[in-house]
């Protein structure tokens, strides 16, 4: 006889409770991201949650303190982390490392006083499926953070892309190697092709992240006294309206509309470059990816078609379910190079 698969009075609780924190933290930051994860198979929602969850506290934890030294002091404890969690990995290439002992050290008494419950929680769940990431990406992710605590211009279009490949591309790979593992499905075990496939999806993050900033331009101006729109597009006064004053009112709407069109610009043609190569992500992956860009996307093209730049655009959970319903039912996966070729 077969014993049972899993027996659920032997599951760890702190396993367990970890999980259901980190799906509050994704389905309370993020809906867009929630619905686009429910459309991939159980094992890889799971791990992409977690994923998720540690990119939201972390960086929650530099944004909600009050003084640049406070946020200084959140990234340090961000970095001991990494540095702890990475602890046994010998680096041999990009991407590629082997394991120097079984397990890293982690010192989780110091952490527990370091953080907050739902930031420990995503700290110990992401420690437990980390083992088959990279750690470059993570890096990459504060270093994102410190460009905010800086208070660092986007001077320029290529400053835009180079913010947007520390906050997103970086996730975005980490999310193609969830694909892999958990599919066990590697185009040629990080040979040409997982390179090509996880370069792509590093353009695939540039574009979502720019349909962001687009969307935001008031709402980073109102709360953060940011602003990601590239300082070339300004004349006069207007990088002092959105950042100093935090006013981006007196901004003719017109000229808002005209940044974010002017970024999306940018997201057309990388998105023109990466739709493509969706079809080297795992089979089981494909639909569910196509879905989340054109969740993404579907924002792009309503901040275009609308009359006016509103201060929060968004698609209603009926358009979302709409988009993802085409994608994962509706959508031919082959004609997705033929796709790639067109305009967004």
């Amino acid at each position: 006889m077969f014993a049972p698969a899993c027996n659920e009075q032997n599951l760890d609780p702190l396993v367990v409770s970890d999980l259901e924190t980190c799906i509050v933290v994704l389905d309370e930051a993020s809906k867009s991201f929630s619905l686009a994860a429910n459309c991939f198979p159980t094992e890889i929602k799971q791990d992409l949650t977690i994923l998720y969850a540690f990119c939201r506290v972390t960086d929650d934890m530099v944004d909600n303190e009050l003084s640049v030294e406070l946020k200084k002091e959140r990234v340090k404890v961000i970095l001991q982390f990494l540095d702890q969690m990475f602890s046994n990995r010998k680096i041999t290439s990009e991407y590629c490392w082997e394991t120097t002992r079984a397990e890293p050290v982690i010192d989780w008494k110091y952490f527990e006083k370091q953080l907050s419950k739902e930031q420990l929680c995503s700290f110990r769940a992401i420690n437990r499926i980390v083992h088959y990431m990279p750690q470059e990406p993570f890096y990459e992710l504060v270093e994102g953070y410190k460009w905010d605590i800086d208070g660092r211009n986007v001077l320029n279009e290529d400053d835009l892309i180079e913010y947007s490949k520390y906050v997103a591309s970086s996730v975005a790979v980490l999310c193609t190697f969830v694909f892999c593992h958990k599919s066990c499905e590697w185009p040629d075990e990080m040979g040409p092709k997982s390179r090509s496939m996880i370069e792509n999806a590093r353009k695939m993050g540039l574009v979502l992240q720019i349909c962001n900033i687009s969307r935001d331009i008031i709402i980073d101006s109102e709360t953060l006294g940011r602003c990601y729109v590239p300082n070339s597009y300004f004349k006069g006064d207007e990088l002092k309206y959105l950042v100093t004053e935090r006013d981006p009112n007196k901004i003719p709407n017109k000229q808002l509309k005209i940044f974010a069109e002017k970024m999306l610009d940018i997201a057309d043609n990388l998105a023109d470059e990466a739709t493509g190569a969706i079809n080297s992500l795992p089979s089981g992956c494909q639909r569910a990816v196509l879905a989340a860009l054109e969740i993404y996307q579907g924002i792009g093209k309503l901040i275009r078609s609308n009359a006016i730049y509103k201060r929060r655009t968004f698609l209603t959970k009926f358009e979302k379910i709409r988009i993802g319903l085409k994608c994962m039912y509706f959508t031919s996966i082959a004609s997705l190079d033929e796709r790639g070729k067109k305009k967004i």
